[in-house]
């Protein structure tokens, strides 16, 4: 797997969850926005994700894209009510990339945050490790198709 991390901002710790799920599972490192690498703009894969506000990234999440243009970009979001779908285009027209993955949305219900401690994801792994599957095929694809054109 090329060099690659996962960036998020969680402010009641649900994005994290899904965050460190993704990176263990990409074999990524993993990073509160904060403490990101100076040098994230160089990997060859950065994932990022944000809890939904207002329909969008958060302010976090927005000040971090400014100025950074990455190699291959992908995006999540977790929500509870509504606003995922928009989140994810607003990420993708913030986004400054050689290469774009489609994004993946996660919702949990307020019932599902209420009855679920945040250290069972269960509810929510199959989607979230076909979302890594996907992105690991896309990662893969832009190399084959340069070896294919040569």
């Amino acid at each position: 797997m090329p060099k690659a991390a996962v960036v998020f901002h969680s402010q009641t710790g649900w994005t994290r969850k899904v965050g460190r799920l993704i990176a263990r599972v990409l074999d990524a490192e993993a990073h509160e926005i904060e403490s990101a690498p100076p040098d994230i703009e160089t990997y060859d894969l950065v994932v990022i994700g944000t809890p939904v506000h207002r329909c969008g990234p958060s302010r976090k999440v927005r000040n971090f894209l400014k100025g950074k243009t990455f190699q291959s970009l992908s995006f999540f979001c977790t929500y509870s009510l509504f606003g995922g779908i928009s989140c994810l285009l607003t990420l993708n027209r913030l986004a400054q990339c050689r290469h774009l993955i489609h994004g993946l949305d996660v919702r949990f219900s307020p019932v599902e945050k209420w009855k679920k401690s945040q250290d069972d994801l269960s509810h929510k792994r199959e989607r979230i490790l076909e979302y890594v599957n996907f992105i690991e095929r896309e990662i893969r694809r832009p190399s084959q198709e340069e070896n294919g054109n040569r």
